[in-house]
């Protein structure tokens, strides 16, 4: 004879806020990170590539004449700005790639713009001093992506933008790890 059987009412199991017993759903994921880090990574795809595009109207000759530390910063340049862009555009179609991208883009624009003084030769502080007088787009370019890369690459990398990421968009309800589905 079952407990039930005797007479007994089933008792019920009492579960804390924020906890998650068998059968329980997990909360849905806040994608306000996700969003700025999406928002973020266009800002700075945008910024690093209108800072190679007036880079590339200046040029006489063509990228071949440039010398080889200038290629460098150009590629890079357009790397973090397809990087970024693709990451972004991935961040906001929830796949966690986009996150891998922004983070490896924004990685590639902050070094575009601080190892063009390193190769030129120039001391840092000369350089901060032109691209902060905001005298022509390439200066403005890499100011804004100076900013909005790291505060992307900081975005893509928090667990609560990692954490929306991994759910997918039709699936915010999912079983808490460790626990067996009730059928």
């Amino acid at each position: 004879m079952s407990y039930q059987q005797q007479g007994f009412p089933q008792q019920q199991q009492q579960q804390l806020p924020g906890q998650f017993g068998a059968g329980a759903a997990a909360p849905r994921t806040n994608p306000a990170t996700a969003v700025l880090t999406g928002l973020l990574a266009l800002v700075a795809a945008g910024a690093i590539g209108l800072a190679a595009v007036a880079v590339f109207n200046e040029l006489d000759g063509g990228f071949g004449d440039l010398p080889g530390e200038l290629k460098t910063i150009l590629v890079l340049r357009v790397a973090g700005a397809a990087l970024l862009l693709i990451g972004a555009i991935l961040v906001f179609a929830r796949k966690m790639a986009g996150a891998i991208l922004t983070v490896l883009g924004a990685l590639a624009t902050i070094a575009s713009v601080l190892l063009l003084p390193v190769l030129a030769e120039m001391p840092m502080s000369r350089y901060f001093e032109l691209i902060f007088q905001f005298e022509d787009a390439d200066s403005i370019g890499s100011v804004v992506a100076l900013f909005a890369a790291p505060l992307a690459l900081i975005f893509a990398i928090l667990p609560s933008t990692l954490r929306h990421l991994r759910r997918r968009a039709g699936n915010d309800y999912e079983e808490p790890q460790g626990q067996q589905p009730v059928w």
